[in-house]
């Protein structure tokens, strides 16, 4: 049977992170006869190469490893990997990172279904910037001319094989920045379709454990930075013959790698020697490559940022990145309530600017065109897994209103059962944010329920075991999908012990349901776990243990499957 993917995966001194990303890539859905992987070994002095070769032992069929001389970066590997690949498709994957385990499977069906030569995979990262707006929704059959495609420019994709070798699509090799944007662009540019796997995870971008720095934490030379983003700007201009589309293309590098490093901590963090030479470079390339007209297009605070670009202006620049570090979304106490099984959240943000309620009057002495903020303005709730950085949307229905003062409103229903682009959650811890685009500047804060104690579960019957709403670090809203949460706190009250049913507070259901639960009793004499029944209609939730219970225990449920979770310590009261 003909290879349908070749996984590549340069590697140098991976220490304990590659055996995370073998194993993630053996145990692929994909049928094992259909791809292979080709670890590159970038000359590695500590070991690395044993290793590598013992899984290749372990699995001849499925991975072969090519040693080369070392290079210094990924770029020499990768190109080795493309060069010596069977698949049809080629699919990056650097040696710290892994695969979700159907990613290749859903990625391929993709390129499959819609003849994609290149097909991005929903990326999550834990310590790097994703723009997460790119993996909203599914795509299919889409260009740079129609898709933010520009938005995604690691080289974590999956790409048709020959369209690399034909157009001679290669990485830059030796310690160099940008050498996948441009490796992208050029592929963008070659590309006829280009697919989106935004319904499932599929690539976690992860920070190197135990030692080591990954390749993008490496600082950038102001000189050899801006030099490779004007090659990628050359890319641009020899894929694109319409000057619209070009200079739309381009304005994402001007935001992003040349204004982008001139604002917020970034900008307030450098040397006085550094940030000279950044804005130095920025204005050079801005002024030979990007005409002014192009400045209009961009983002109400960006847009300010450029002008003082255009005027020489660092001084300005530098009190104009301290005024936008003090841009905040400051969210009022949100009190979760659960209704037919989604948490609805009541939201109310102010802006603030300095320290100050930001207002329509402060706006217009940065730009006139304050309506262009407004209307730009993207707010949502999204829920960020705490294990993997996974993140979800849960819908947008929040808006900027103007009361005097700029606010966040609006009322958001969370559905666990249907958040994860219309799938349930997976089980697990979730953070519950607030993410506001505003102006080209993101902001993205916890949703405060305040110092009380909050656990409100929802019951779900065999849809879904429990998901509960309770206040994490820091008092912010977090979400438990699959009942993981601990110590509550209460003790069993002499009524209770005593009485055939207890009421439990704060459980409801998506609709009525009756559990066979475990109760855990806690006493001097130790812990012994009492089978119970729980009732959920929506007058409450009652409880019957199988038998009586003594007077100041401490009483825990589990309403998983037996043996699935731990127990949870619940509130009950007469």
């Amino acid at each position: 049977m003909a290879i349908d993917v070749t996984v590549v995966v340069p590697v140098y001194n991976s220490g304990a992170n590659i055996e995370a990303c073998l194993e993630s890539l053996v145990g692929q859905t994909l049928p094992l006869e259909r791809y292979e992987i080709v670890l590159v070994d970038d000359g590695s002095t500590d070991g690395t190469a044993a290793v590598l070769r013992a899984w290749e032992a372990r699995h001849p069929q499925l991975i072969r490893v090519i040693s080369e001389p070392n290079s210094g970066w990924p770029g020499r590997p990768r190109n080795v990997g493309v060069d010596a690949a069977s698949g049809s498709y080629v699919q990056f994957v650097d040696n710290d990172d892994v695969l979700a385990a159907d990613a290749l499977e859903a990625m391929l069906g993709a390129a499959r279904n819609s003849d994609a030569d290149v097909v991005l995979g929903k990326l999550s990262s834990d310590f790097r910037t994703v723009n997460h707006a790119v993996y909203r929704h599914n795509a299919e059959r889409v260009t740079w001319a129609d898709f933010p495609l520009v938005e995604s420019l690691t080289p974590h994709k999956m790409f048709r094989t020959s369209l690399l070798r034909e157009h001679d699509i290669r990485f830059g090799e030796g310690p160099r920045q940008l050498e996948d944007q441009v490796f992208c662009m050029h592929a963008y540019g070659h590309a006829r379709s280009v697919s989106v796997v935004a319904d499932r995870p599929c690539y976690f971008y992860r920070r190197r454990r135990g030692f080591g720095r990954n390749a993008g934490d490496v600082e950038v030379e102001p000189d050899d930075y801006y030099r490779d983003v004007e090659e990628v700007l050359d890319v641009i201009g020899a894929h694109t013959a319409d000057e619209a589309l070009r200079a739309r293309l381009a304005l994402r590098f001007f935001r992003v790698e040349m204004l982008g490093r001139l604002r917020d901590r970034l900008m307030l963090d450098y040397t006085d020697d550094y940030r000279r030479r950044v804005f130095g470079q920025v204005a050079d390339l801005a002024a030979r490559r990007l005409p002014v007209a192009v400045d209009d297009a961009l983002p109400f605070f960006v847009r300010r940022q450029a002008r003082l670009l255009r005027a020489g202006d660092l001084g300005g620049m530098l009190s104009f990145a301290k005024e936008l570090d003090t841009l905040a979304v400051i969210a009022e106490l949100v009190r979760p309530v659960w209704v037919d099984g989604r948490l609805r959240l009541d939201i109310d943000a102010s802006l603030q600017w300095q320290e100050q309620p930001l207002t329509r009057e402060r706006l217009a002495t940065i730009d006139p065109a304050v309506d262009d903020l407004l209307s730009d303005a993207a707010v949502d709730v999204v829920v960020i897994n705490r294990a993997d950085a996974t993140t979800w949307y849960v819908g947008r229905s929040l808006t900027v209103a103007d009361d005097g003062a700029l606010r966040i409103r609006g009322v958001v229903d969370l559905d666990p059962r249907t958040t994860a682009a219309g799938r349930p959650l997976s089980p697990g811890l979730w953070n519950v944010r607030l993410r506001a685009v505003l102006g080209g500047i993101t902001r993205t804060l916890r949703l405060p329920v305040g110092d009380q104690p909050l656990r409100s579960w929802c019951l779900y019957g065999d849809e879904r075991d429990a998901a509960i709403a309770y206040n994490g670090a820091e008092d912010e809203l977090a979400l438990d999908v699959g009942g993981w949460m601990h110590d509550l706190g209460t003790h069993v009250s002499e009524s209770l012990a005593t009485s055939g049913d207890w009421q439990v507070s704060d459980v409801v259901a998506a609709r009525p349901v009756t559990r066979t639960a475990d109760l855990f009793i806690e006493t001097g004499e130790g812990i012994t776990r009492v089978a119970a029944r729980l009732d959920v209609t929506s007058s409450g939730a009652r409880l019957r243990p199988r038998r009586d219970v003594q007077p100041g225990s401490r009483a825990w449920l589990r309403v998983g499957s037996p043996g699935t979770s731990p127990p949870v310590l619940v509130r009950t009261e007469p």
